[in-house]
């Protein structure tokens, strides 16, 4: 199996049990369409990096032009959309689903790369005034605006350098019921998913029990996770044998 292979089959499905929300009204009055996309981002970041990947986070927009004929966008939102490349496929995005869209059309599995994906063609480029001019149905466009540039273990101990900063006064806030912590905890679970050393947790506990239960289970994620890319940046092989580049 591949670490493509391994984001979207094994990791993929935990991140978006962990994360995805209906759509709702932002605090600054926007849609937000409840994808958690920096998050799910970040994650990749750490699981990718650790299997020796070469991966980084773009940040930019899309724009969907689901059939028949609904639009769904973040462009002139001030909400941005993120991603990652991995090895090269762009975009790499575990975060777009469209299940709390239902009955509209699905995708057939994570994005990586463009092309088809079940019903939907996948267009990148960092030309904005095309994917602003989309009228066919059926292509997701994602425009990029940067390139993120960011040193792996600093993010261990300040994952804010990607995902944004916690609103202090949310007592539903990751960071102040967990602390910032949580996201190496989460990508050390995940990590461990991956290669076969823990079981997801998707399909036997809620969101909120399942976060409860990472937290707990691994208490010394900061270090293990520093660690393991500390070997990884050394040179050393901390990846599975059952996963290939």
């Amino acid at each position: 199996m591949t670490v493509i292979s391994a984001l979207r089959q094994m990791v993929a499905p935990e991140l978006n049990h962990l994360y995805t929300v209906p759509p709702f009204i932002a605090a600054d009055g926007g849609n937000d369409c409840g994808w958690y996309c920096r998050e799910h981002a970040l994650h990749v970041l750490f699981v990718a990096s650790l299997f020796g990947a070469r991966c980084d986070v773009r940040h930019g927009d899309f724009l969907i032009c689901a059939p028949p004929y609904i639009l769904i966008t973040s462009i002139d939102s001030g909400a941005g959309h993120s991603w990652c490349s991995v090895n090269g496929v762009i975009p790499f995005d575990l975060s777009m689903t469209f299940r709390f869209y239902a009955p509209g059309p699905q995708l057939l599995g994570p994005i990586a790369g463009p092309g088809r994906n079940g019903p939907y063609t996948i267009v990148y480029s960092n030309d904005d005034e095309a994917a602003r001019a989309c009228e066919q149905p059926g292509v997701i466009h994602y425009v990029e605006r940067e390139v993120q540039q960011a040193s792996l273990l600093d993010l261990v101990s300040n994952p804010y350098g990607v995902i944004h900063a916690p609103i202090v006064d949310d007592p539903q806030s990751w960071h102040r019921i967990y602390g910032p912590e949580i996201y190496a905890k989460i990508s050390l679970h995940c990590y461990r998913i991956a290669t076969r050393a823990a079981k997801p947790l998707h399909r036997n506990l809620n969101p909120v029990d399942a976060a409860r239960w990472i937290s707990e289970q691994y208490p010394n994620a900061m270090h293990d996770l520093s660690a393991l890319l500390q070997r990884g940046k050394e040179g050393h092989n901390v990846g599975c044998g059952r996963i290939s580049l």
